[in-house]
Order: C-alpha cells, then structure tokens, then sequence
C-alpha cells in the first residue's frame, strides 16, 4: 500500500514535465495530442523559463509527497521510527527529483502511466527472493545454482490485468514527435494471487490475538475503565476531538 501511494504521489507532483504552473500538465497534453511537435517545442521553452523558481517549486512539491504518505502510513509506527521513515524518504524523493531533472530534458516526452495494458507490467518481486544468505549469496543465486529455485523471475514473469490486484508503482512511456508512445520502463503491480497468499499467511497471527483477548477479558476491560474514569474532574465534551 505505501509504496502505490508513494508512486502516485509521485506522478502528481514530481514526475512533471515543469514545475511552474499548475496546470501545465493538461495544458501539454492537450497539446501533444493536438500537435506533438508544437507541444515538444512548448515543454522546452518552459523549461527553461525562471529555473531558480522551479528548483524551489520542486522542493517544495517533494516535501508534499513526503508529507502525503507520512499522513497515510504514520500510524503504523512508533514516534523514533516515523522520524526516521520521514528522513530517509525525503532523501530518496529529493534524489528521485534530481534523477527527473535528466528526464525532463529528453526530447521526447515521458510520462507515467498506471493504465492497464498486459505488456506494460511485471510482479513486484518479494524482498526475501533476494536476501543475502550466511554465506553472502543471495537465496536466488544459490538455489538457481543448485537448479532448484522455486521462484521465477520476476523480469520474465508476465500477467494478465485479470490478476493485478493493485498497481505499486506506474510504468513509463516515452512520446516521440509522431505522437507514437513507447513503452521504456515497465511498471510493477501486486498480484491477487500474491494478495490471498499474504492473507494466508497473516489469519494465524490474526487467530493468536483473538484468543489471548478472549483469554484475558478482565485485562482489556481494566485497560478500558483505567482510560475512562483516570480523571474526577467536571468533563468539558467541548474539549474531545
């Protein structure tokens, strides 16, 4: 979930072809649908125009994209570790930005797209297919040594849009003068089949703290009352948020 939301606060904010106006945006597609070269000849002009002023609009549009996922993923961590998140995912953004900055400047046009098309897209591979093992060898290499790797590549993986749950992060097509796209980077999505396995996985841990609250009823009633009746005091309701 953070990192779809990640993405696309991304594409709505950073992955821009200026940072100027605000509607600049449907202003250039409107007119690379119209008359592609008129709208490649446009988006280099702006470029160009006052730099100082959209090298501050880009930090500042990058702090909102920071700002956008902390809100949403903030309540799953603690104080220290929600500092550190924050910190760390500002400096990937700022250098996502400078890695833009080069997009930007191709002469065809780049954009982000979440569109479903079947030849656009590759599984997000799971993080533990790549875990470095005791002997420094990632899990893949040496089970694909030993030929028994029971995973597949997710660079050759293909799937259908019938089984992408969710998008996490969009592909990139590049618009030539012709207003012919091509695909230059593919996007990753979750499949549904990867969905049921997580929830597979989480209904037992879900099971164990079901029963230790049914299991200690007085406990979680006290932790309740201790919550409620702390103060004596006259109640001010106008007070609650």
């Amino acid at each position: 979930m953070g990192l779809s939301i990640y993405s696309r606060a991304l594409a709505k904010h950073v992955f821009r072809s200026n940072y100027l106006f605000p509607d600049a945006e449907k202003v250039l597609e409107a007119l690379h649908a119209k008359d592609t070269l008129q709208g490649t000849l446009v988006r280099a002009v702006l470029l160009q125009v006052l730099p100082g002023m959209q090298k501050k609009r880009q930090g500042t549009l990058a702090k909102i994209v920071v700002d956008e996922v902390c809100e949403v993923v903030a309540g799953l961590m603690s104080g220290d570790l929600q500092k550190k998140f924050r910190g760390r995912l500002g400096q990937l953004t700022i250098t996502l930005c400078g890695n833009w900055e080069a997009v930007q400047r191709v002469h065809e046009r780049i954009r982000p797209s979440f569109a479903l098309s079947e030849d656009d897209w590759k599984v997000l591979p799971v993080w533990s297919d790549s875990a470095p093992t005791p002997n420094g060898a990632t899990l893949r290499s040496r089970e694909d040594k030993d030929g028994q790797s029971g995973y597949g590549d997710p660079n050759l993986s293909t799937i259908s849009t019938d089984d992408i749950a969710r998008v996490v992060w969009p592909a990139f097509l590049a618009t030539d003068e012709e207003g012919t796209s091509e695909l230059i980077s593919f996007g990753y999505v979750i499949s549904r089949d990867d969905v049921q396995k997580a929830a597979n996985e989480d209904m037992p841990k879900r099971a164990m703290r079901k029963a230790t609250r049914d299991g200690n009823p007085g406990g979680e009633r006290r932790r309740r009352d201790s919550a409620v009746f702390v103060s004596h005091g006259p109640s001010n309701l106008s007070t609650i948020e």
